[in-house]
């Protein structure tokens, strides 16, 4: 499963889950949605089929950074580490 097949998993079963106060599942779901936009339209390359795992600025890195982070921070969550990479890309990019 690649980077994008897995936020539209994540999306798809958030937008049957119940449990959530309407309100909070939109935000979680735009969040998710947004960052779909960035994997698809944004930045398609970063999160090819095959990332290269020693590319520094590609997605296999940041995803395998972002889980430690969280495992290393429980006050921290996977998608404030990978928006914060992506950020950092942008901004490096500019």
């Amino acid at each position: 499963m690649n980077s994008k097949e897995a936020y539209e998993y994540v999306i798809a079963d958030l937008e049957q889950d119940i449990g959530w106060e309407p309100e909070a599942l939109q935000t979680a779901l735009d969040v998710l949605k947004g960052r779909l936009h960035e994997i698809v339209d944004v930045h398609p390359t970063l999160f090819d089929d095959t990332p290269d795992p020693t590319d520094n600025e590609g997605i296999a890195k940041w995803i395998s950074e972002a889980f430690d982070a969280t495992v290393e921070n429980p006050n921290t969550n996977i998608v404030d580490e990978l928006n914060a990479r992506i950020n950092k890309f942008n901004q490096e990019d500019n």
